[in-house]
């Protein structure tokens, strides 16, 4: 009965851990969340009909460069990676969340 205990125990931690990281697909359509909801991206595109949003690059430490395109002009979108919060100097395992660091001007396409 305690091996059944422990055995059901680990295998709950183990899928809580593994249901907290984001699939690639669910993790780029929260990246895309946090753009279209930041006041700073709104403003710079004049809020502007949506035509297309595309990954430009990735740096080493996990920051991102996303094109917003809007009717005539594009906007190019700098974020940063939050820290994951961490217990006893561990880092969580989680959905990374982004900050938006910049917004370029709209920009003739």
């Amino acid at each position: 009965m305690k091996t059944l205990i422990a055995t059901t125990l680990a295998g709950l931690c183990c899928a809580t851990i593994a249901a907290a990281a984001l699939p690639p697909f669910h993790a780029s359509a929260w990246i895309m969340k946090t753009i279209m909801e930041s006041a700073e991206v709104e403003a710079a595109t004049r809020g502007g009909f949506v035509e297309g949003l595309e990954l430009v690059s990735t740096t080493e430490a996990g920051g991102q460069q996303w094109r917003v395109r809007v009717q005539g002009c594009s906007v190019v979108v700098d974020l940063e990676p939050q820290a994951m919060p961490s217990k006893d100097g561990v880092p969580m395992v989680g959905r990374v969340d982004y900050t938006v660091t910049e917004v370029s001007a709209c920009t003739a396409d």
